[in-house]
C-alpha cells in the first residue's frame, strides 16, 4: 500500500486508486505495449508486466460539479521505477489533437520530460528535470514523454480538457522521440534516436518550477485561471519557449 497526497489523501494497493472511500481502475500500459517506442525493444523482460497505471476523473464525489462545469478532468499517473535493458522506464508518448495544452504536477518521486515539436527545419527538443510539486505546463503543438529515471514510484498529477484526445501515430512511425534516455557506467545518458537523422535536432535542458500547492486545490479555488485549457488558440501564436511558458504559468498559479 502507498499513501500519498494531491490535495486529497489517496491509497494505492498497487492497482485500485482509493479517494475518500471510492476506488478508481487503471488503464494499464504494459512494458510490451512500448516495444513501438524503445531503444532496445527486444530487452523487454516482461512483456506482460504494468510499465504504468493511468486513472482518468479522479476526484472527490463533491468535486465533481467543478470539474464537469469546466469541462476539466483530473487524471493520476503512476510510473513505478523498472528498466527495458539500459532504459528507464517511460511512458509511450503522444502529441495532443488540435494542440490542447495541458498541465503537470510531481506528486511525487523524479520525473524526466520530453517536450518536442517540428520546426520549420527539424525538432525542438526539451529534457526537463521534474522533482516533487513541480509544475509543467505543456505548451500547444508538444508531443510529450515522461520517464521514471528514479528508484522510486513517480506520481504525476494533471489536468486536461475533456475534448483533447491523444495522437500516438507520429510517436509510434519514428519509435519515440528525437532523444533515448539510457543508462550508461556513467550515468544516464541522452541518445539520439536514428528515426529523426534526417533533421536537425536542438535539444534544450530545463529544472521545471515549483508551486507550494497542488493542481487539484488550485484549480477547486480558481476553476477560471484554468479557463486556457479549453482554448488551445490563446497560447498557440504566443508561446515563445518552453521555460517562458512554464516560468510564467507556474508564477500565475503561485499567485493565485
Amino acid at each position: 500500500m502507498l499513501s500519498f497526497n494531491f490535495g486529497v489523501s489517496v491509497v494505492w494497493d498497487g492497482f485500485y486508486l482509493y479517494v475518500e472511500g471510492e476506488s478508481f481502475e487503471p488503464f494499464i500500459r504494459k512494458l510490451g505495449d512500448l516495444s513501438d517506442v524503445l531503444a532496445s525493444p527486444s530487452q523487454i523482460r516482461d512483456p506482460d508486466a504494468p510499465a504504468y497505471f493511468v486513472y482518468r476523473g479522479v476526484h472527490r464525489n463533491h468535486d465533481v460539479k467543478t470539474f464537469r462545469e469546466k469541462r476539466i478532468r483530473h487524471d493520476i499517473t503512476i510510473i513505478p521505477p523498472i528498466l527495458n535493458g539500459n532504459e528507464p522506464v517511460k511512458t509511450y508518448g503522444h502529441g495532443h489533437a488540435d494542440d490542447y495544452p495541458e498541465i503537470y504536477q510531481v506528486i511525487r518521486g523524479r520525473g524526466h520530460f520530453i517536450f518536442q515539436r517540428r520546426t520549420r527545419d527539424g525538432y525542438e527538443v526539451y529534457l526537463i528535470e521534474g522533482e516533487e510539486n513541480s509544475i509543467l505546463p505543456i505548451p500547444p503543438a508538444y508531443e510529450h514523454i515522461t520517464i521514471n529515471p528514479s528508484n522510486e514510484v513517480l506520481i504525476l498529477s494533471n489536468l486536461i480538457s475533456e475534448n483533447c484526445s491523444s495522437i500516438y501515430a507520429h510517436v509510434r512511425e519514428k519509435r519515440g522521440a528525437c532523444i533515448y534516455e539510457v543508462i550508461t557506467n556513467c550515468g544516464l545518458k541522452l541518445v539520439r534516436n536514428p528515426n529523426y537523422e534526417d533533421c536537425n535536432v536542438v535539444i534544450k535542458r530545463l529544472r521545471a518550477p515549483t508551486i507550494s500547492q497542488s493542481l487539484y486545490e488550485l484549480f477547486l479555488y480558481f476553476p477560471d485561471s484554468f479557463d486556457f485549457l479549453n482554448d488551445p488558440t490563446k497560447f498557440k501564436e504566443h508561446v515563445v519557449s518552453v521555460k517562458e511558458f512554464c516560468v510564467s504559468a507556474s508564477e500565475l498559479l503561485e499567485n493565485l
